[in-house]
C-alpha cells in the first residue's frame, strides 16, 4: 500500500515543482505536494502508522525520490529551515530545472 501511495505522491512531483521558486528546499516542497495531494499524502503516512515517527519516514522518502529526477531539479546544497511542525532541522537546497 505505501508503494502505491509513494508511486500516486511521485507522479505528482512535475507539478509541484512548476509551482515552485527557482529554488526551494524539501520542507516547503513536501508542504506543498502535502496540501495540493492530501489524500495521496495522507495514504502514505497511513501506510507508517505503527512506526513511531512516520512522518519522518514518509518525508524521507519523498526527499529519495526527489533525487530521481534530476530533469526537474537538482540537489544543491542543505540548510535549516522549518518543517511542518515548525521545528528548525536539516532540509535539502533544490534549484528547479524544469
Amino acid at each position: 500500500m505505501a508503494e502505491t501511495a509513494f508511486d500516486a505522491l511521485e507522479a505528482k512531483f512535475e507539478e509541484i515543482i512548476s509551482e515552485m521558486d527557482g529554488y526551494f528546499d524539501s520542507h516547503t516542497f513536501i508542504l506543498k505536494l502535502a496540501q495540493a495531494h492530501q489524500q495521496l499524502y495522507v495514504a502514505a503516512l497511513a501506510a507508517y502508522v505503527d512506526h513511531h515517527h512516520p512522518f519522518q519516514i514518509v518525508h524521507g522518502e519523498i526527499a529519495r525520490r526527489l533525487l530521481k529526477h534530476p530533469e526537474l531539479a537538482t540537489k544543491v546544497g542543505e540548510n535549516n529551515s522549518e518543517d511542518i511542525f515548525h521545528q528548525k532541522s536539516s532540509a535539502a537546497v533544490w534549484r528547479r530545472v524544469a
